[in-house]
């Protein structure tokens, strides 16, 4: 049994570590690249960790491989946080948070080699070298779940007023996030002696997998280049690996034959950099239209009441009919609307009324 749950740790590494290359490798200069990837290493430390401590054969190769893994854990929180006010457009409403967030992550670091926070390694259910912990864990915990959920509040603050793309990349974090920090929570009770295992441990590796899935379902970074340029890449190492390792006789061959790929490749890549650089040419445009169209409907309808307006005046002798018609008629023309008017008479002569509009109903005076 432990050895399923030593696998469950590559299972959270590999995956977050070709991700966050994945990632970063596509869309180098993308803040939210970056701090994407940041969080990749982090798990990815963690994950690493945990299946070599799990899989050591003394104490000794376990405690390091222990401090190792807290070193990633440590670091998930800070790293999470980072990505998510990027990825929201609110890093530098949150600037100081952040960085206060890797400040304290550096102090656990440091806190983490010492017995206050890890006393020892002892055998708890089925594993020989789990650790204990130490009265200084309690306040990494406090740091690491506090840091994580008040991420995940940003997330459902800011979906308020999303656009319907952005609210369904922010559903995916959350669930993910959600179902990320639960999971590897399962860790935490045989730290305090809590025989419960870290069944949950395997759902880790959702903080990636669920940024990925965005990535993939709802374009959060530019997957179709980054497909492309992986894909030529991978076809030019090959071709390389042949001409090296095959005959010296096509040498020359096989080297002309990864020259033509490699054009044909820069080719096939600016092809695609341009159709990409079209069509968000085009979702722009399609963007302006839509609200330059709101906007001469807007003009159409303001038009229309002032054409029925008019029509009131010309119409209409008898002064208080023609107000009180006219007041009723804004509200049927522009909506949201409600008219107030105010007459000034002198002498049976009608020096000046206003019509004023604020919202919802006409209201007759």
């Amino acid at each position: 049994m432990t050895t399923f749950y030593a696998l469950t740790g590559l299972v959270n590494a590999i995956p977050s570590i070709f991700l966050g290359l994945f990632v970063l490798l596509g869309s180098p200069k993308l803040q939210t690249s970056k701090t994407f990837f940041y969080l990749s290493l982090s798990l990815g430390l963690w994950g690493t960790g945990y299946f070599f401590w799990l899989t050591a054969q003394s104490p000794e190769t376990a405690i390091w491989w222990v401090r190792i893994l807290m070193v990633g854990a440590i670091f998930i929180p800070a790293t999470y946080l980072h990505f998510i006010t990027h990825f929201l457009d609110i890093y530098e409403k949150k600037h100081n948070l952040v960085l206060i967030s890797y400040a304290l992550s550096f102090i656990f670091v440091i806190m983490s080699f010492t017995p206050p926070f890890l006393k020892n390694l002892g055998r708890q259910l089925t594993f020989e070298y789990w650790p204990t912990a130490g009265p200084l864990y309690l306040f990494f915990l406090i740091f690491f779940f506090l840091t994580i959920v008040y991420a995940i509040t940003l997330l459902f603050s800011e979906r308020v007023h999303a656009p319907q793309l952005k609210i369904r990349q922010i559903d995916i974090l959350v669930v993910g996030g959600i179902l990320g920090v639960v999971g590897g929570a399962t860790n935490y009770p045989l730290w305090y002696g809590i025989p419960i295992p870290p069944i949950g441990n395997i759902f880790a590796v959702s903080f990636s997998v669920s940024i990925a899935y965005a990535i993939l379902k709802h374009h959060l970074f530019n997957i179709k280049v980054l497909l492309t340029e992986i894909g030529v890449v991978v076809v030019l190492l090959t071709v390389l690996l042949f001409t090296l390792t095959g005959q010296r006789e096509r040498f020359f061959v096989n080297f002309l034959l990864m020259g033509v790929l490699a054009f044909g490749g820069y080719i096939l890549i600016k092809s695609v950099r341009d159709e990409v650089s079209r069509r968000e040419e085009i979702e722009k445009l399609a963007q302006e239209k839509t609200v330059a169209l709101g906007e001469v409907e807007e003009r159409n309808k303001n038009l229309a009441a002032l054409q029925r307006i008019a029509q009131i005046v010309l119409h209409e002798s008898d002064q208080r009919e023609m107000v009180q018609e006219i007041l009723d008629e804004i509200p049927k023309q522009l909506g949201h609307t409600q008219g107030a008017t105010v007459c000034l008479r002198r002498a049976d002569q009608l020096v000046a009324y206003a019509v004023t509009q604020t919202h919802p109903v006409a209201k007759r005076v």
